[in-house]
């Protein structure tokens, strides 16, 4: 059970946070929200994160009230080449402008669109794999802070 009320109650959190870097790495996409801040991979490496992040597994697209900008289904093309740099530059490009958070819609058993500046939204829908292992759908985190994730996942909320 994916209890609506919980997770937009999370999901307010990015209302008035700008939307600002994507990476794209195994199947995940990650957005960051927010303020900038350095840290270190664990490569060692400095990069930057945000106050927030969303690490999105499930099905997802951007979009404007009129057309489909890219989506998650853009990475499976019917060929061998990899396209992500492809679908990384086109979300880039929607974020370029660091468009803001400005609300939450549309949330329904872990689905959810957030609407953000500019007549943009990123809209997220769950699709449950048929197995006995449960599948994360997204999390959202402050990448900064040892504080839990907030999960969800075929089974519910961790």
């Amino acid at each position: 059970m994916l209890p609506s009320a919980e997770i937009k109650q999370e999901l307010q959190k990015l209302v008035g946070l700008p939307a600002w870097k994507a990476t794209f790495a195994a199947g995940t996409l990650s957005v960051q929200f927010g303020g900038k801040r350095e840290t270190t991979t664990r490569n060692g490496k400095a990069t930057l994160v945000g106050e927030r992040a969303l690490h999105i597994q499930a099905l997802w697209r951007l979009s404007t009230s009129d057309e489909i900008i890219i989506g998650s289904i853009d990475h499976h093309c019917h060929d061998e080449r990899d396209n992500t740099p492809q679908i990384l530059a086109i979300v880039e490009k929607a974020l370029l402008r660091g468009p803001s958070v400005l609300a939450v819609e549309c949330v329904r058993a872990g689905a959810f669109a957030l609407a953000l500046e500019g007549g943009l939204y990123l809209e997220v829908v769950p699709a449950p794999r048929p197995s006995d292992e449960a599948d994360e759908f997204w999390r959202l985190l402050s990448p900064e802070h040892d504080k839990p994730h907030f999960v969800v996942t075929s089974n519910g909320i961790e």
